[in-house]
C-alpha cells in the first residue's frame, strides 16, 4: 500500500487522435481488406495445438461441451465458419 498512487489526471491540453474515418476503418472488420481478415486467411487449415482433422464445420457446440469441443468451437468461430 506505501508504493499505491492515484492515476495522473488527463491534461487540459490533451487531444484525440481517433477520427471517425479511423473508427469506421477499425469498425469494418469483416471488410476482406480489413486486418483481420487479411491474416485470418493466412492461418493453416487446421489447428496446431489441438486435432481439428475430423471436426465437422457446421456441427453445433453446446455451452455444456467439454473443453476440447469447447475450444474447437471458438478455434471455427475464429476462423470465420
Amino acid at each position: 500500500l506505501e508504493e499505491a498512487f492515484l492515476p495522473q489526471a488527463v491534461p487540459a491540453d490533451a487531444s484525440i487522435k481517433c477520427t471517425k474515418e479511423h473508427l469506421a476503418k477499425f469498425a469494418s472488420f469483416m471488410d476482406v481488406t480489413h486486418p483481420f481478415p487479411v491474416q485470418r486467411q493466412l492461418w493453416p487449415d487446421h489447428a496446431c495445438l489441438f486435432n481439428t482433422k475430423n471436426f465437422d464445420l457446421d456441427s453445433h457446440v453446446s455451452q455444456r461441451a467439454s473443453y476440447p469441443d469447447r475450444l474447437l468451437g471458438i478455434w471455427r468461430r475464429l476462423r470465420g465458419y
